[in-house]
């Protein structure tokens, strides 16, 4: 099983992009009424809600947005096309780093 974080720019970038749509969200609040004003409550709530998981996953050493689990049979490859080892590492960087210690 893998676990999938974030990037931290990719968190710096979610949680200002949360504190933006925030501040419109209780800009607009004083100046609504009725159901809007519920609907801008429930829009602070889930943005609020959002950016803190962005923010969690990509700060924070145990932090993640999804799991990868490799059924039977599957294999796991890196961005680069590489297939990957249980442990996360690229198996040809395991077979270089091997050669290296065999010399």
């Amino acid at each position: 099983m893998f676990r999938v974080k974030p990037s931290k720019p990719a968190g710096v970038i979610s949680v200002v992009v949360a504190v933006v749509m925030l501040g419109i969200g209780i800009g607009k609040l004083g100046s609504a009424h009725g159901h809007a004003r519920w609907f801008l409550i429930g829009w602070c709530a889930l943005v609020v809600v959002i950016g803190g998981l962005n923010a969690w996953s990509a700060f924070s050493r145990r932090g993640f947005t999804w799991q990868m689990v490799r059924g039977p049979g599957q294999e796991l490859v890196d961005s680069d096309g590489n297939r990957v080892a249980a442990d996360g590492t690229s198996i040809g960087d395991r077979s270089r780093k091997s050669a290296r210690r065999a010399r």
